[in-house]
């Protein structure tokens, strides 16, 4: 059975525009309001090139179409790019949507992983952004 948004004929980059119109109030995407959000996406933003920087966006998605029908909590979007993250604090939890690029740990914003995670993550989008630019 389709997910109930697809039924009604909308796309996964509907989900998107939805949810980025729909943030939580006082929630800014250029510098997340939470200190754990905003430790992360600095930390990501660090190991991204300079010239990316200050494009990078963090968007919310938990409890949106985008939340239940893929998956998604938040994402980090570049130039239209996009990684897409499910975050729990089940240690087994199992990557179960291939929609979601990371699941992501709850605690591993608050441990030494994250140096580690954060570069894997840049890379990604790094790598996305190459892709991007080779096909246009």
């Amino acid at each position: 059975m389709k997910p109930a948004l697809q039924r009604a004929g909308l796309t996964k980059e509907n989900y998107f525009d939805w949810a980025r119109r729909n943030q939580p109030e006082g929630w800014n995407p250029c510098c997340p309001t939470t200190r754990m959000a905003r430790e992360f996406f600095e930390k990501v933003r660090s190991k991204l090139d300079r010239e990316h920087r200050g494009k990078l966006r963090m968007y919310v998605a938990t409890g949106t179409p985008l939340d239940f029908d893929a998956g998604t909590d938040f994402w980090l979007e570049l130039n239209g790019e996009k990684v897409t993250f499910d975050i729990t604090i089940n240690p087994h939890k199992k990557k179960r949507r291939r929609s979601t690029n990371f699941i992501l740990q709850i605690w591993h914003l608050a441990s030494r992983k994250l140096e580690n995670f954060a570069r894997k993550i840049a890379g990604l989008i790094k790598y996305k952004l190459r892709l991007a630019a080779a096909a246009s």
